[in-house]
């Protein structure tokens, strides 16, 4: 937590997310390659999107060759 804001993060140093993925995220019912089994909608990083922003946050994706990170930043207040 800093000064007037909260953030968390979500750290990722599996497998990278390609970078088409990572631009779609934030539109509905994108996913990413799919194994058998695998179920899901594509619309958590969407729907997560919508609520920071209806707390007047964001949500964020920072990524490099070795890992992706997912931050959450909400003012308080």
């Amino acid at each position: 937590m800093s000064r007037g804001k909260i953030e968390g993060g979500i750290f990722n140093a599996g497998q990278p997310i390609s970078e088409v993925l990572l631009r779609n995220l934030c539109q509905p019912f994108s996913r990413g390659k799919i194994k058998p089994g695998q179920q899901g909608l594509g619309l958590g990083f969407f729907i997560a999107a919508k609520i920071a922003k209806a707390h007047s946050g964001e949500l964020a994706i920072s990524y490099n060759d070795e890992a992706t990170c997912f931050t959450l930043t909400i003012p308080l207040g």
